[in-house]
């Protein structure tokens, strides 16, 4: 879906820092083989790495999401300090200073369909709908929550997650952050994903009504 890579190259991106980055990105690829749907830890590397999968698919799905999505972000910012990249079902992050625990929302990247503007009402409601998420997803151990509203003559799906590193609050507030920007948008498709938080809105189903027991960490 997006890549945003740091501005400045790594002045350390030498072949050890490669190399570590390597170690990092593999640890990573094998802990969600191991079921994990989120984990965050540096393995020793002295860069700082975390994934994440909607919380909504499967193992299997979670696993080849991150089989696509660790090349690329290897590929497109291997010699940068830090970079983030999103998949419609993971992220990856990693970064030479330590991340871990911060509430951020910067970066973030945002879609809106700009073919298909709708009424106030419907986005007074899509609105009041991420504010109820929110509160359930910021109480919720997995910092992950979805909706269906079917209110309207069109059902609107919503859906909001933190990465697992950042507290019930700093969600809260990220989430919020998010939704603002969305608000800008007047459209029935609204994913606005950053750091560390993400939200979409839409008038067609995103997620599955099933989910798989799934395992998260820190290294």
């Amino acid at each position: 879906m997006g890549a945003i890579c740091s501005d400045q190259p790594n002045e350390t991106a030498n072949a050890n820092y490669q190399s570590n980055l390597t170690v990092l990105l593999n640890s990573l690829s094998s802990k969600a083989s191991q079921n994990y749907s989120f984990y965050n830890g540096s393995f020793n590397t002295g860069i700082y790495g975390l994934f994440l999968c909607r919380g909504d698919v499967s193992n299997q799905t979670c696993q080849n999401c991150l089989k696509s999505a660790i090349p690329r972000i290897k590929d497109h910012c291997g010699s940068k300090e830090s970079a983030i990249i999103w998949y419609d079902r993971c992220l990856i992050r990693y970064s030479d200073v330590n991340f871990f625990g911060v509430e951020s929302t910067s970066p973030y990247i945002s879609w809106f369909n700009e073919n298909n503007k709708t009424s106030d009402i419907y986005n007074l409601d899509a609105i009041s709908q991420l504010s109820k998420l929110i509160a359930v997803a910021a109480r919720n151990d997995t910092l992950f929550a979805t909706d269906v509203d079917g209110s309207n003559s069109i059902n609107t799906y919503a859906l909001v997650q933190c990465t697992r590193d950042i507290d019930y609050a700093s969600c809260g507030r990220c989430l919020t952050d998010l939704m603002d920007i969305s608000k800008k948008s007047a459209t029935d498709t609204a994913t606005v994903t950053a750091s560390a938080a993400a939200t979409t809105t839409i008038a067609t189903p995103i997620y599955s009504s099933t989910t798989t027991s799934r395992t998260t960490a820190t290294a």
